[in-house]
C-alpha cells in the first residue's frame, strides 16, 4: 500500500511505516490524481479544495482537530478519517501552566523592562530596585481557575492546577466516563456554564471547533466573569468572539486575554499576550501524535480495525484467522443493509466465520470473515449495492 506523508514529520515516520510494508512518498512526490494513494497522513495541510486519490482509503491527521479535512466530503465516499485525541494533551496544559504563571507573576513587562536597561550603567542595581515593585503578582496557590471542556486536556490541566494548589471548577456536560474517573476529586463540578463563569478568576476553554461551539465566549458570556479576570484560550480562535474580549478588556472587565492565535488586531492590544501556536508544539507531542495515527491507520488497513476515527464507529478486530478472508464494508445505517450483505454472500456460496457491525449517525461499518480466498466478484455484488459507501478486503 501507498501512504502520502504531508506537512514535515520527524525522520522516523518513514522508515516505521516503511518497516510495516507500506511505501512511503512526500507531498512534493505525491500525485493525488493517482488511484494508488490509499492512505494520506497529515498535520495541517488543507484538503478542502484538493480533489483527492479514486482509490483512498483514510487520512489521519497527525493531531486532534480536523477542520483542515473535509470530513463530511469524506464520509460521503466511505473513507476513514482518524486523529490522534490526547496525543497533544499534556504539552497544550503544561504551556497553559505557563501562560496563568507569565499573567499572574507579570512575567512579559517584568522581561520588557529588562530588555530596555543599560547593561552598562553604574545605576543598574539601584534602578532594579526601585522599579521592581510594579510587577509584584501573586501566587498559583489558591487561584480560581475555571476550565470549559473535561477531555483529555482538560482533565490534565485540572489535575495539575489542582497539584499546583489552585481552586480549580470545570464544565463539561460530554465529559466521558474514562476522563471521569482520570479526573481528580477535588475539582469542583459546575451544572451549567454561567455557574462556573461566575467564579473564576481565571477562564481556560477546551471544546473543538463546531456550529455549537462558535464564540461559546461571547459578549454574553464574558460579562458573567468576576472584573479582572482573565481568559486563555489554546482550543481554537473561533471558539471566542475576539470584538467581544476586546471590548471587554477596554471596560477592564477582563484584565487579559492569553491566545494560541494570533491576529493583527490583538497583537497591537497590550492586555493581550498572543503566542505562535505553541501549544502542541513540543518534540514529545508531535512523537505522540505521529505514533498514535500510523498504530491506528495500520489496524484499520491490514485488519479493518477502527479506532480513534472521527466520521466511523469503534470497531474492534483481532488478526485474520488462518485460510480466512475479511471483508471490510463501509455503509450507509439504513434497515436491511446487513441482510442484503449476507445475501450476496449467500448467492456466492461463502461461508461466514464471525461478523461484527457497528453504527454512529448515518455511517456503519460490517466486518466479516469468510472461510474462503478473496472473491471479487462477490465484491463487485456487494459493491454495487445502493447503500454501500466503499468495501475490500483487508
Amino acid at each position: 500500500m501507498k501512504i502520502c506523508l504531508m506537512n514535515h514529520f520527524s525522520d522516523k515516520m518513514h522508515p516505521q511505516l516503511q518497516s510495516q510494508g507500506y511505501e512511503v512518498v512526500s507531498e512534493n512526490q505525491c500525485d493525488l490524481a493517482s488511484s494508488e494513494i490509499e492512505a494520506i497522513l497529515l498535520r495541517s495541510k488543507n484538503l478542502h479544495n484538493l480533489s483527492l486519490p479514486k482509490g483512498l482509503l483514510a487520512v489521519a491527521r497527525a493531531g486532534a482537530g480536523v477542520n483542515n479535512i473535509p470530513v463530511e466530503r469524506m464520509s460521503e465516499q466511505g473513507i476513514a478519517v482518524f486523529n490522534a485525541p490526547g496525543a497533544n494533551a499534556n504539552a497544550v496544559a503544561e504551556m497553559v501552566l505557563t501562560a496563568i504563571l507569565m499573567q499572574v507573576r507579570h512575567v512579559k513587562p517584568a522581561l520588557e523592562f529588562t530588555g530596555r536597561l543599560d547593561a552598562l550603567s553604574e545605576n543598574l542595581a539601584q534602578q532594579v530596585e526601585s522599579e521592581k515593585a510594579q510587577f509584584q503578582g501573586r501566587e498559583l496557590q489558591g487561584l480560581k481557575l475555571g476550565i470549559i471542556g473535561l477531555g483529555a486536556i482538560g482533565v490534565l490541566l485540572a489535575n495539575k492546577a489542582v497539584a499546583l494548589g489552585m481552586k480549580v471548577f470545570g464544565f463539561d456536560p460530554h465529559i466521558s466516563v474514562e476522563n471521569a474517573w482520570r479526573l481528580s476529586s477535588e475539582v469542583i463540578h459546575k451544572s451549567s456554564l454561567t455557574a462556573l463563569l461566575n467564579d473564576c478568576e481565571a477562564l481556560s476553554i477546551h471544546v473543538p471547533y463546531m456550529e455549537a461551539t462558535h464564540h461559546l465566549l461571547n459578549q454574553e458570556k464574558l460579562a458573567l466573569l468576576p472584573a479582572g479576570s482573565f481568559v486563555l484560550n489554546f482550543s481554537r480562535d473561533e471558539v471566542v468572539d475576539r470584538q467581544a474580549v476586546l471590548s471587554a478588556l477596554e471596560k477592564e472587565q477582563l484584565s487579559a486575554y492569553i491566545t494560541d492565535f494570533p491576529e493583527s488586531a490583538l497583537l497591537q492590544h497590550d492586555k493581550v499576550m498572543c503566542f505562535p501556536h505553541l501549544g502542541a508544539s513540543t518534540k514529545e507531542a508531535q512523537e505522540n501524535a505521529s505514533t498514535q495515527v500510523i498504530h491506528s491507520l495500520d489496524a484499520f488497513l491490514k485488519r479493518g480495525e477502527i479506532r480513534y476515527s472521527v466520521n466511523l464507529p469503534e470497531l474492534p478486530a483481532g488478526e485474520i484467522p488462518n485460510g480466512c478472508s475479511r471483508l471490510l464494508v463501509i455503509h450507509q445505517n439504513r434497515v436491511g443493509m446487513i441482510a442484503q450483505i449476507t445475501d450476496c454472500i449467500e448467492e456466492a456460496e461463502e461461508n461466514i466465520i464471525e461478523m461484527n457491525n457497528r453504527s454512529r449517525e448515518a455511517l456503519a461499518v460490517t466486518l466479516i470473515d469468510l472461510q474462503s480466498d478473496k472473491n471479487q466478484e462477490l465484491l463487485s455484488e456487494i459493491e454495487s449495492l445502493e447503500a454501500v459507501l466503499s468495501v475490500r478486503y483487508c
